[in-house]
């Protein structure tokens, strides 16, 4: 599907019109984890995210998100829940023992569970599951060193619990079925057309809601 919307301009952005377009759909937490897959918009402020939630070290996950922020050398490393309800212990103690993790890694001047991380997310075999493809050309892209950079001595790495909520009395029926415009396409950069070819390959319905079938294809 984003071949196709590249062909459409070879300018487009495929990231951010795949994010623009999920906006409009229920997220459960582990896909609103993996729009940061796509972020490569935010380059331009020093920032760069790779989606750890389904990649285990130990049986242990380092984080749900990494943000590194190179300007100024640090690293978070963010472990999502949904909310502050019954995940609260559960999220502590997942910040814990990543913590653990890596402090024991630190203290002998080792990266075993860098490395881990990486060869994991780089080279295991993705089974044909579309993150973990995506998630491999994320790393490619970044690059195995300026990984490595995410973790050095000088970096100061924080841990960071946040939390999603959702609004609403009824948070578990709440879906969001807002239509979208042509000029809701045009006031976020995007080229002239792309609002019709969505509704032309069923991505998005005619009244211009997301389509199950796009929501089918991402999820």
């Amino acid at each position: 599907m984003l071949l196709m919307i590249k062909n459409l301009d070879s300018n487009l952005r495929v990231g951010k019109l795949l994010n623009f377009s999920r906006s409009g759909c229920y997220l459960r937490e582990e896909e609103y984890k993996e729009l940061y897959l796509y972020c490569e918009q935010f380059s331009k402020l020093g920032l760069t995210y790779i989606p750890g939630d389904r990649i285990l070290c130990n049986d242990i996950k380092l984080f749900d998100v990494l943000a590194f922020d190179e300007m100024n050398s640090q690293t978070f490393l963010f472990h999502v829940k949904k909310d502050l309800e019954h995940q609260t212990r559960e999220a502590c103690s997942q910040i814990r023992n990543a913590a653990e993790l890596l402090w024991h890694d630190f203290i002998r001047n080792q990266d075993n569970y860098v490395q881990l991380f990486w060869e994991k997310a780089s080279t295991s075999p993705t089974s044909g599951n579309t993150s973990l493809i995506f998630l491999q050309d994320k790393m490619d892209k970044i690059g195995k060193d300026k990984y490595m950079r995410m973790f050095s001595e000088d970096v100061k790495i924080i841990f960071v619990f946040a939390f999603m909520t959702l609004r609403g009395k009824n948070k578990k029926e709440m879906t969001v079925r807002k239509a979208m415009t042509e000029k809701d396409f045009i006031d976020n950069d995007f080229p002239a057309g792309v609002f019709q070819y969505l509704k032309e390959k069923n991505i998005l319905e005619y009244i211009g809601c997301i389509s199950e079938s796009f929501i089918r294809m991402t999820s």
